[in-house]
């Protein structure tokens, strides 16, 4: 299986871990002050703003 096949599969089998990974792949100048949760298994992440 390839790069991509792995990874999107990783993608779909923990989207949390996958994301958080990706997010920490990037050099922040200042951290997103939001989180992503999804609401079901297939559906495209909802941003929701961090509790302050």
């Amino acid at each position: 299986m390839g790069a991509y096949e792995e990874d999107y599969r990783r993608s779909l089998d923990d989207p949390e871990g996958f994301w958080l990974e990706a997010a920490g792949a990037i050099p922040w100048t200042k951290p997103p002050p939001v989180r992503w949760t999804t609401r079901a298994r297939h559906s495209l992440p909802v941003v929701r703003p961090t509790p302050s």
